[in-house]
C-alpha cells in the first residue's frame, strides 16, 4: 500500500515519445518507404543507374528499422498508459 506512487505524481515522457509526435514520425517513415520503393523502381529502369540502387535500398532499410522501433515505443507507451489507467480506476 505504501509502495504505490501517489496519484499526483505522473510519469513525464520525453517530447519524442508523445502520441502526436510518434504518429507523425510513423507517417513520415511510411512516406519515406514509398519514396525509396519508387527510387528502386526508377533505378531498375535505366541501366546507367544500376550502380546507384544501393541508395534507395539503404533508405528503405533504415526507414523500416526506424518505423519498427518507433512503433514498438508507441505500443509500449500505450500499454503503460492503459495499465496505469486501470490501476487507478
Amino acid at each position: 500500500m505504501y509502495n504505490e506512487d501517489p496519484f499526483y505524481k505522473k510519469t513525464i515522457l520525453p517530447w519524442y515519445q508523445s502520441t502526436g509526435v510518434s504518429l507523425f514520425i510513423m507517417l513520415l517513415m511510411l512516406g519515406l518507404i514509398a519514396f525509396s520503393i519508387i527510387g528502386i523502381q526508377v533505378a531498375n529502369t535505366l541501366p546507367v543507374w544500376y550502380k546507384l540502387k544501393g541508395i534507395p535500398y539503404a533508405l528503405l532499410i533504415l526507414s523500416i528499422v526506424f518505423l519498427v522501433i518507433n512503433l514498438g515505443r508507441f505500443i509500449q507507451n500505450k500499454i503503460q498508459r492503459l495499465s496505469k489507467a486501470k490501476r487507478w480506476s
